[in-house]
């Protein structure tokens, strides 16, 4: 015997159309109370739009409720914003962590006199001024001249410094010296940069060393410091202010070396090797 398709799908529809009744009756009078007409097409029908009305209201509970907390590995915004905010501090710990071990790495080598790590910044190649360093001193005459007008850079013994040799050479950071607004630039008669700065604004080690003189000028009310680097490397600064350093003491980067007074300015200077640079080449003040 053969199987009809069509004659299955005439005898499928007839039978879902067929119509059948769901009575409530009254058990002592036989009353009808409730009478529902109805075909297995309407109940397919009615269970299909139940079950997919079930569905939706399960998405939509879970995806706009706090219950989808409760879902594993689905967190809660709030958690997924603070392990994002922490995730950023943790990469800002682990750079500051970095920086600090190169700095620590380098610090090390200062005071024992080794090369510096590769990692350092490199400054930009020394190009010496044979023309300029025999200038003629005008009333602008080098700050280093006010330590002793008498002698040489070479001749100025510096306390507690040891003398390196110019054949080796160490790349450093320099670090800026005061917070302000540059007010006079390196020139020819004027072998130094002026900085204007706020009062009492804090004064910076341009970069680690010893300092080698602390004087005070009475005529002008100025204070003069030097420091030596290492790879006869100086930093001068003449300003009116008060030093919270001494002659003699190691200082690091950026560490704070005096205050500047009220609506004054730093005069900065900065020798390699013997010759005043133009500080500009070496230092940032952006």
């Amino acid at each position: 015997m053969s199987f009809n398709i069509a004659e299955f799908t005439k005898v499928l529809r007839e039978k879902v159309k067929t119509h059948y009744r769901f009575v409530v009756m009254n058990d002592d009078t036989f009353k009808e109370r409730i009478a529902f007409k109805f075909t297995p097409l309407t109940i397919y029908v009615i269970v299909t739009i139940s079950i997919l009305i079930l569905i939706f209201c399960t998405i939509a509970l879970v995806a706009f409720t706090p219950l989808r907390e409760y879902i594993p590995g689905y967190g809660s915004i709030r958690d997924n914003q603070q392990i994002r905010v922490l995730s950023k501090e943790v990469d800002s710990l682990q750079q500051s962590l970095e920086a600090i071990a190169v700095y620590q790495d380098n610090l090390k080598t200062l005071l024992l006199g080794k090369t510096f790590a590769d990692d350092t910044a490199k400054m930009p190649d020394i190009q010496e001024d044979t023309v300029n360093a025999k200038f003629i001193h005008t009333k602008y005459d080098s700050l280093l001249l006010s330590i002793n007008a008498n002698k040489s850079l070479e001749s100025i013994q510096l306390p507690n410094v040891a003398k390196k040799s110019a054949a080796r050479r160490t790349y450093f950071v320099f670090f800026t010296p005061v917070e302000g607004e540059l007010v006079r630039l390196y020139q020819n008669d004027h072998r130094s940069i002026d900085i204007a700065c706020k009062s009492h604004s804090p004064v910076y080690a341009t970069q680690s060393g010893v300092i080698s003189c602390v004087s005070n000028d009475n005529t002008n009310n100025t204070v003069l410091l030097v420091l030596q680097h290492p790879d006869n490397i100086l930093s001068i600064y003449r300003f009116s202010g008060m030093p919270s350093v001494s002659t003699g003491q190691l200082v690091k980067v950026g560490q704070n070396i005096a205050f500047a007074d009220t609506n004054q300015f730093v005069n900065f200077e900065l020798w390699i090797n013997g010759n005043v640079v133009n500080p500009l080449d070496y230092i940032s003040f952006e």
